[in-house]
């Protein structure tokens, strides 16, 4: 991971803990089991709140609100394999953040293999918040940051 990516990453976690509060539990790569699957380990995750923070539980997709990958070398990885993966165990919503283009896009509404709903996001855009009891709304350039110098 480079420092762009880095710096992204941290932008978002913290972000997203000052919106949310105690209403989910934000993770900054740590793995969500999917079982007979994979165990990716996604950038940032929201997770439902649990009292013990999944001291005797392992993230599994129904205790998901949002994943998000941010991609600057890894966006046909986190596009073609996560994407898929993501969306067949029923992770209601995915950012797919591409640094290189400065955008969102967000994946929602799973069926296996893929998303019905995708929408990208760009600089002056907003997105709502998928967490239960959070009516926040975020810009991308919060989530982002300013847009690199070319």
């Amino acid at each position: 991971m480079g420092k762009l990516h880095i710096a992204i990453v941290d932008r978002i976690s913290n972000l997203l803990i000052k919106l949310i509060g105690e209403q989910a539990i934000v993770r900054v790569q740590s793995p969500i089991i999917i079982p007979e699957e994979s165990e990716p380990e996604p950038d940032v995750t929201l997770l439902k709140p649990r009292s013990d923070f999944y001291a005797s539980l392992d993230a599994q997709p129904d205790g998901v609100f949002l994943v998000v990958e941010v991609a600057h070398t890894t966006w046909d990885r986190d596009y073609e394999i996560k994407r898929p993966l993501y969306a067949t165990a029923g992770i209601p919503e995915l950012w797919l953040v591409n640094v290189d283009k400065h955008e969102i896009e967000v994946h929602r509404n799973p069926v296996p293999g893929t998303y019905k709903s995708i929408s990208i996001l760009q600089s002056g855009d907003e997105v709502a918040l998928p967490v239960t009891g959070v009516t926040a709304t975020v810009q991308v350039d919060d989530l982002l940051g300013p847009r690199p110098e070319a």
